[in-house]
């Protein structure tokens, strides 16, 4: 219901990310072992397609998150990296 303020008002809800994070929905196609969900590419997109369906900036923003600030780390980063940086964006401790 936000959506259309938000976007006005040019605000980005920090505080949805903060909800998603708590949902477990930050770091999807993360392995649990990194603090994510491990979920399948299908059911990442089905989430995507519900966020999209409020709020397409939020759904923009989260698969960023998701594959631009994630993704790279998860297959590039050493291992200190990985518990460095991507475990907390998985954890959705952090915006990517």
């Amino acid at each position: 219901p936000n959506a259309a303020e938000w976007s006005e008002t040019e605000t980005f809800p920090t505080h949805v990310f903060t909800k998603l994070g708590e949902l477990g929905l930050m770091g999807m196609l993360v392995p649990e072992e990194y603090g994510g969900a491990g979920s399948d590419t299908v059911t990442y997109v089905a989430v995507m397609e519900e966020l999209g369906a409020a709020d397409q900036s939020v759904a923009s923003s989260w698969n960023a998150h998701s594959t631009i600030a994630t993704l790279p780390l998860l297959a590039y980063g050493t291992e200190a990296q990985k518990q460095r940086w991507l475990a907390p964006l998985a954890r959705g401790e952090a915006i990517g």
